[in-house]
């Protein structure tokens, strides 16, 4: 295990900079030490191979809906997508991992109220929460419903993280 490979570490957060494009974003045979399979952690949060595997995927599906140049893993990272990606779930990691260790987490309640508010997810004849909906929308996008919720987990974590700084 030579120093390239090694991850830098902080205080409760390891990033491991190196990763490479090969089918998915690594393998995990360059990914051994400290912070295991993870490209970052943060306390009890982390980043994994395949979590930025599927960002990079969302953003490329996006990017050719709206007819960029940008349409194939080699195209991300030549235009250092992949970086700028990685960069922003390193840190959103380390936000969590804050979160986490503070307690300052969203409940389930928030996300179950959250989930039925958006508008996405509601039927056209009653204007409330479809399950049906929310499942269809859902595996059209390619995102299971535990990884959506997740997500929007996370997204409500680093609200309160943010409503919190604004109100210091």
């Amino acid at each position: 295990n030579d120093a390239r490979n090694a991850p830098v570490q902080g205080r409760r957060t390891a990033v491991r900079p190196d990763y490479r494009l090969d089918g998915g974003l690594g393998g995990t045979d360059i990914f051994s030490g400290g912070i295991g399979a993870n490209l970052a952690k943060a306390g009890d949060r982390a980043v994994s191979v395949e979590q930025l595997d599927r960002r990079l995927e969302a953003y490329l599906r996006n990017a050719q809906q709206q007819g960029s140049d940008i349409v194939t893993r080699e195209d991300a990272v030549g235009a250092g997508v992949v970086d700028q990606l990685f960069g922003l779930e390193a840190s959103r990691t380390a936000n969590l991992g804050y979160a986490s260790a503070t307690g300052a987490e969203a409940s389930v309640k928030g996300v179950t109220n959250s989930l039925r508010e958006i508008e996405a997810f509601q039927s056209e004849l009653t204007g409330e929460f479809d399950l049906e909906t929310y499942r269809n929308r859902l595996a059209r996008a390619q995102l299971s419903p535990a990884q959506f919720e997740e997500d929007l987990r996370d997204d409500l974590t680093l609200d309160i993280l943010g409503e919190a700084a604004a109100g210091a």
